[in-house]
């Protein structure tokens, strides 16, 4: 298993799949609708936040067409000085892997015939999605789509892969990002926590037990002692 991409794909397969949906979050235009008649209603009465379901929309549509997408997600975006590149984007940035050292040796199982041991840990993963965008509140709204999707969508990301864990989602501050270009670069960062477990798989070549004694007994007496060497536990 290759560490270094392994949590990343995961993430990335995600958040493509997420943004090709049509129908993908709830606009601001809508919810400050919803906002503006629960102020209007009078004590008591219904909340309209919990009415209908609803209306959904992506402002962000990504296609695998680089000239039809409306919105990046790739691990590395290179900014074209010439011509700036007026369509937000995700890009996917990894931290530190560990080990978490769950029990004293890792060791889950041992072969008695071969000598080969199973090891077993877990080993998590700190990565960022950078929400890049021309302007501040798209990269703010983009950042707050994927802070959310992260926490609500965790289960079904266990549930298609290998993660045995998606937790520490955190919305970071808004940052200016200075660029050559004429036009600067807002991004809002959203960290997240990733633990999948891996198990490996150890033997020893030439291990040898040079003598085996079997005792053979009959109502408690010993009748006879066979002794057999050497016997070759890697096969």
């Amino acid at each position: 298993m290759n560490y270094t991409s392994f949590a990343k794909d995961i993430i990335l397969k995600f958040l493509q799949e997420a943004f090709s949906q049509e129908e993908f979050y709830e606009s601001d235009a809508n919810l400050i609708e919803k906002l503006e008649d629960l102020n209007q209603q009078r004590s008591g009465a219904l909340n309209p936040l919990d009415g209908d379901d609803p209306q959904l929309t992506n402002d962000f549509l990504w296609s695998e067409n680089q000239d039809e997408t409306g919105i990046f997600i790739a691990d590395s975006w290179t900014e074209n000085m010439e011509r700036p590149e007026p369509r937000p984007a995700l890009i996917l940035t990894r931290g530190d892997i560990r080990w978490m050292n769950s029990t004293i040796d890792q060791l889950q199982s041992q072969s008695f015939g071969t000598g080969a041991r199973t090891y077993s840990d877990l080993l998590q993963s700190d990565l960022t999605v950078n929400c890049f965008s021309r302007e501040g509140l798209e990269a703010e709204l983009l950042g707050n789509i994927v802070f959310q999707s992260l926490q609500f969508f965790a289960k079904v990301i266990r549930e298609r892969t290998k993660v045995f864990e998606v937790n520490s989602v955190v919305l970071g501050r808004e940052a200016l990002v200075q660029s050559d270009s004429k036009i600067d670069l807002t991004v809002v960062p959203v960290g997240i926590g990733i633990l999948w477990q891996d198990r490996w798989k150890l033997r020893i070549p030439g291990e040898i037990i040079n003598q085996i004694e079997v005792n053979l007994k009959s109502q408690g007496n010993v009748r006879q002692a066979v002794k057999v060497c050497p016997v070759k536990l890697d096969g």
